[in-house]
């Protein structure tokens, strides 16, 4: 192989770096797609209206409810959104139902992030 390298011209071996860069780039691209996709599904519902389903490790769920429902109850009184907990798990995880306005949806799922952000690095 050391002898098919020192073949190529430079440009040949610039273009197939940027080809290796490129290929890990639309790799990284692809599994974030994959991971996101798993993570929620897109409903509409009624003419203004979404509901997604955002998937939660089992775990962190009672970080998310709180104690005596408190955290939840923030949630929705501060997003807009509905936000329940579906009672079974998917293997791992547990299903949130997050529904409203597009605005309340995402504002509910933004502050579900960070819930579990604070978690996994306390601080930020």
């Amino acid at each position: 192989m050391a002898t098919s390298w020192t073949r190529l011209s430079s440009i040949q071996k610039i273009a197939l770096g940027l080809g290796i860069a490129a290929s890990k780039a639309i790799a990284l691209v692809l599994n974030r797609r994959y991971r996101e996709s798993r993570e929620e599904r897109l409903t509409f519902v009624g003419e203004d209206n979404i509901k997604i389903e955002m998937r939660v490790p089992q775990e962190d769920v009672k970080l998310i409810i709180g104690r005596q429902g408190a955290n939840i109850k923030q949630l929705r009184k501060q997003t807009g959104a509905r936000i329940d907990v579906d009672t079974e798990n998917v293997g791992d995880e547990r299903v949130l139902p997050i529904s409203g306005i597009p605005v309340q949806v995402y504002k509910a799922k933004a502050a579900i992030h960070q819930i579990l952000r604070e978690k996994k690095h306390p601080g930020v």
